[in-house]
């Protein structure tokens, strides 16, 4: 059945398809996926959890919703030791501790577990130089967020809101400057994490929640190259988007088709179970439309490895990658600029 509160997705670039592995399970409060270990050059693959826990005190509230999460959680540590989870948790944690510190331990933990950590990973915080405390602008504490909490001490998982990259200092993930978005990872993947942030909230994206961003630090060289070169040999890439041309995007969505996906959604909406195929088919259908007005406003353009090999042999010496780090951040403020001002 279709949740009218909300819903969850998968996004990614078109030469990623080989690395990344959607899991099917029964659980509809986190959708599972795979990275293969080769692109972050580890010993196993990256477990993945997009989570959509519904709001505390509305008609689609769970109290089951972390148990069940908990269980796939717990069955997939068993193949991997890196593991994420990100989304929408709902939860509101101030800055209580998410970890069992080792003054927490008692007499019988010590007595019956040889090693410490297998009780609290909290000392890889410490060997990181990730701060244990959290900053959180939200001193609010709700009922999922206790529950969130003893969820990340029981599975040892840490957040990484408030205390790791350019959040350290703490940002609130909503327009109510509330914190209910999470990214919270097993403590053997925080030592790929390179950067976390809370990117500038914009309506294109969410109607009430700020973008997470998470880059990582240990992307295999020679997968990097790869993907950019399968990148540029991608043909037909629609052209950039250009904030001035927002209503000839708008006027050049199909109407009939957006209406015959409406029809579609409302048959599915009234049906008791809805197949698999015909979700895909429903999100093929958006896409598609999407994607026509972008081509018909924006054009086409088309790349091939020739003219990847060309830019490179012009690239100067000294333009490395911080400059083409650089570079891309100047042209994201730039464009975050200008949508502001619209």
């Amino acid at each position: 059945m279709i949740a009218t509160s909300g819903g969850i997705a998968l996004g990614y670039r078109k030469y990623l398809e080989k690395y990344i592995k959607p899991i099917e399970t029964e659980c509809k409060f986190v959708y599972w996926f795979t990275i293969d270990k080769k692109v972050l050059n580890l010993s196993e693959n990256v477990f993945i959890g997009i989570v959509y826990i519904p709001p505390v005190n509305t008609n689609y509230t769970s109290e089951e919703a972390f148990n069940e999460i908990e269980i796939e959680l717990q069955r997939f540590s068993e193949k991997s030791d890196y593991i994420i989870l990100v989304g929408d948790f709902n939860s509101r944690t101030a800055n209580l501790p998410d970890f069992y510190d080792e003054d927490d331990i008692d007499d019988f933990v010590i007595d019956n577990l040889t090693d410490q950590s297998d009780y609290t990973d909290v000392y890889m915080l410490d060997d990181l130089n990730i701060p244990r405390t959290r900053n959180n602008p939200d001193k609010v504490v709700n009922c999922y967020g206790r529950k969130f909490l003893e969820f990340c001490k029981n599975n040892k998982v840490f957040i990484l809101n408030g205390r790791v990259g350019q959040d350290v200092i703490g940002r609130p993930t909503s327009r109510s400057n509330s914190v209910i978005d999470y990214i919270i990872c097993t403590s053997h993947f925080l030592r790929c994490v390179s950067n976390f942030e809370i990117l500038e909230f914009s309506k294109l994206f969410s109607d009430v929640h700020s973008p997470l961003k998470l880059s990582f630090n240990r992307v295999n060289p020679t997968f990097e190259l790869l993907t950019t070169e399968l990148s540029y040999q991608e043909e037909n890439k629609i052209g950039k988007w250009k904030f001035e041309q927002v209503n000839d995007f708008k006027n050049n969505i199909d109407e009939d088709k957006i209406r015959n996906v409406i029809d579609e959604l409302s048959v599915y909406s009234n049906k008791e179970n809805v197949t698999k195929y015909e979700i895909n088919t429903a999100v093929t259908n958006i896409t598609d439309i999407l994607i026509d007005s972008a081509k018909a406003t924006f054009g086409t353009q088309t790349f091939n490895r020739n003219m990847l090999n060309c830019n490179k042999k012009h690239n100067k010496q000294w333009y490395n990658f911080d400059c083409k780090k650089a570079k891309k951040e100047l042209r994201k403020a730039q464009r975050m600029k200008e949508y502001l001002t619209i």
